[in-house]
C-alpha cells in the first residue's frame, strides 16, 4: 500500500508525463525526486511550486499551438496540468494563479523584449505560449526564461 507522500509523488511524476517510476526506469525516479523536491521547497512563499521549476523538470511530450491533447502539452498547457486548471481545453487562469501563488498583475505587467525576436508587448501570460509555439523553445528554455521574471 502507497504512502500518502508516495502517492502525492506519483500523482507529481504523472502530471509532469513521467508516469510511475517503476514503469519507466530510474530517470523518471530522479525527475519525480526533484518534483517532490520542488513541491516541498520553501522559498519564503509557502508550499508552491516556481513555474519555471516546474517546466524544467517537464518530460512530457511538447506540441505548438494547443494547451494539451493526446500527444502532450505546450508550456502553458503543462503549467495548467500541474495546476489542475485545463478543463475541456480551457485554462482556469485563477486556478493556476492560486496554485503556483502569483497575482494576476504581476502575470499581466509587460514581459520586456522577446529573447529571440526582440517583441515587447506580451504580457506574462502571452510571451510563455509566445516562446513555445512562435519560437519552439523547449520547456527547459521557457523555464529558464520565467526564472529570470522570478517565476
Amino acid at each position: 500500500m502507497e504512502t500518502l507522500a508516495q502517492q502525492k509523488s506519483n500523482k507529481q511524476g504523472h502530471r509532469l508525463g513521467l508516469g510511475n517510476g517503476a514503469e519507466h526506469g530510474s530517470s523518471a525516479l530522479v525527475a519525480a525526486s526533484i518534483a517532490r523536491m520542488i513541491r516541498n521547497w520553501d522559498g519564503g512563499k509557502g508550499d508552491y511550486p516556481k513555474m519555471s521549476e516546474i517546466l524544467k523538470v517537464s518530460k512530457a511530450s511538447q506540441i505548438i499551438g494547443d494547451f494539451n491533447n493526446e500527444q502532450g502539452g505546450c508550456a502553458l498547457g503543462i503549467l495548467g496540468l500541474e495546476a489542475n486548471a485545463v478543463k475541456d481545453g480551457k485554462m482556469d487562469y485563477h486556478k493556476m494563479l492560486k496554485h503556483f501563488e502569483v497575482v494576476n498583475s504581476e502575470m499581466n505587467e509587460g514581459a520586456g523584449k522577446c529573447p529571440e525576436c526582440d517583441r515587447d508587448t506580451l504580457t506574462i501570460w502571452g510571451m510563455i505560449p509566445h516562446l513555445n509555439d512562435i519560437h519552439e523553445k523547449s520547456f527547459a528554455q521557457v523555464g529558464e526564461w520565467l526564472e529570470t521574471k522570478g517565476l
